[in-house]
This record gives C-alpha cells, structure tokens and sequence, in this order.
C-alpha cells in the first residue's frame, strides 16, 4: 500500500473529532499536531448545527463508551422515548382531542447520545447497536427545561 485513499482518510479525522467530543473534557485531542478545536459534546454537536446543509443527517451521531454507534441502539431509543412520551403529556394535557403520536414526536427530534454503559453487549464485532440492563432516568429537571 502506498498511500490511504481520501475517504479513509476522511473517516480516520471525523473519528478523531469523535473522540475529542466524547473526551475532551478530560484529554486534549490533537490531529496531525493540532489541537481539535472540540472540547466537549455540546461543541460536537454543534458541528451539526453550523454545516451549510440546513436538514439533519438521517441518523445522528450516538456513542457508548467513546465508541460511535451508527445505527443507534437501545440507548438512543430510551433517552428518545423518555422525551417523546413527556411531549406527549404536555400535549395530551394541553389539547384533550390532540391525535399526536409518538412516532410522529420522535421524527422532529434530534438526540445526540455520548453514553457511559458498563458491559455493553454489542450486536457484532462492528459495534452498529448496543444493548444494556442499566437504565437512565432523564431527571423531571430535565425534561421540563429541555421541552418547554
């Protein structure tokens, strides 16, 4: 091999600013003796929001363990299903006749996941989607602030 083609190249740097938004509240990432300019997952995610492109990738970006896991997971759905159904109560409380679905709630969300999971079981080797027994509440708080 004498040299990477772009695209692998291309895949190699977006992961190093992966790990930068998952880590770097607690290591300083470089790339080629840069700093990444990400130093947390709250500036990761905002790299979605300030791309030319004014629609959302089809699947978000969701990590566990600093590990991404493209297709989502369990993890992605329950963080997902605990907004949907506090929108659904604010809405049903609100409107007594609304006919609003949670399919339909989850479609307008955009969730970006950066889990930490002990003993994660990965559907395979290339680690698209995770299972887990633990659970995580999303705190009323939360959800209150993140809604309204």
């Amino acid at each position: 091999m004498t040299h990477l083609e772009d695209d692998v190249v291309a895949l190699m740097k977006k992961r190093v600013v992966d790990i930068a938004g998952c880590l770097g509240k607690i290591v300083k990432v470089e790339l080629n003796g840069q700093r990444v300019p990400v130093k947390s997952f709250l500036e990761y995610t905002s790299i979605y929001f300030s791309s030319a492109s004014k629609t959302m990738p089809e699947t978000l970006p969701s990590f566990v363990n600093s590990i991404a896991t493209i297709k989502g997971g369990t993890h992605v759905d329950y963080v997902t299903n605990q907004i949907a159904n506090q929108v659904l109560n604010i809405v049903n409380k609100k409107n007594k006749n609304a006919n609003l679905k949670a399919h339909t709630v989850k479609g307008h969300l955009w969730v970006f996941v950066n889990a930490l999971v002990d003993n994660p079981a990965l559907d395979s080797q290339t680690t698209r989607q995770i299972s887990f027994g633990s659970k995580c509440e999303l705190s009323q708080d939360f959800l209150k602030k993140g809604i309204h």
